[in-house]
């Protein structure tokens, strides 16, 4: 063994000093500390996004980024926007150990309405428990219909939710009383037919939520109308219940309403995928 090194030593620099580290070997002693350093990194990056840890007893199975909150069984109502094919009682829901990342186009937003978009981000994450992550601002806008073609769209390769603010001249579904609108798009896992959702999709009418922002509570009405789209995103349908925000009609709700709550934690309480 000694003898293969020193004809190591040889070949690699026939100049080198006794004792010192020869450089092939020295190559591959920082390769060697790159991957240590590298697999920890990765690993704590897939437990951010994937819920990936890495325990003396190996890679654990992926957990839930975040819990929903512990909220009253039996107050209020709501209603899921899809269901299992054939189960009524289970929601088509996002992946809970997978980050959703956002990106918002506030070319037209209103003045300071930053903030309200952050807040209602903030309000749905701690009533469901999903993990959001909000990235770099972007210039995408929606369609005609208010949604974007995401065919295909699966795991890693999905597109962010996007919030855009936006016109009736744009999205023709925003004409008339509708001041917003939200949504996202599911898929089904070929071998299960389970489906969960990939991607999703909110229009602001700038200018009307712009005259909104005038009224009394105005700033509150406003970030109240995103925390609704964003309901409806991550799988609440409307409701006849004018004690939720989930109502088709808000009636000077700022908040979600305790049916609203029940159906978060549901929502944020589904499988991984």
């Amino acid at each position: 063994m000694h003898r293969r090194l020193r004809a190591l030593d040889r070949l690699d620099a026939g100049k080198a000093r006794s004792g010192s580290v020869p450089e092939s070997v020295r190559a591959i002693l920082v390769s060697l500390t790159a991957v240590v350093v590298t697999v920890p990194l990765g690993l704590a990056l897939l437990g951010h996004e994937w819920g990936v840890a890495l325990t003396r007893h190996g890679i654990v199975h992926r957990t839930p980024l975040g819990q929903p909150p512990v909220v009253d069984a039996t107050g209020g109502s709501f209603a899921y926007q899809a269901h299992q094919p054939g189960l009524p009682d289970q929601p088509v829901t996002y992946d809970p150990c997978r980050a959703v990342h956002v990106v918002v186009n506030s070319d037209l937003a209103p003045p300071l309405t930053g903030a309200l978009v952050a807040a209602a981000i903030h309000q749905v994450a701690a009533a469901t428990g999903l993990r959001f992550i909000e990235d770099a601002p972007t210039h995408e806008l929606p369609d005609q219909t208010g949604n974007r073609p995401v065919a295909g769209a699966v795991g890693a390769t999905s597109p962010p939710v996007l919030i855009a603010w936006t016109t009736p001249e744009r999205v023709g579904a925003l004409r008339g009383r509708t001041v917003g609108l939200g949504g996202s798009t599911a898929v089904g896992d070929q071998l299960t037919g389970r489906r969960h959702y990939v991607t999703g999709t909110v229009s602001l009418d700038a200018p009307a939520l712009s005259v909104m922002l005038l009224r009394p509570q105005g700033p509150a009405l406003v970030q109240a109308v995103v925390m609704h789209e964003l309901g409806h995103v991550v799988g609440l349908a409307h409701v006849h219940d004018r004690n939720e925000l989930m109502s088709s009609e808000n009636h000077g709700l700022t908040s979600f309403g305790p049916g609203d709550r029940r159906g978060l934690a549901v929502l944020g309480a589904g499988p991984c995928v």
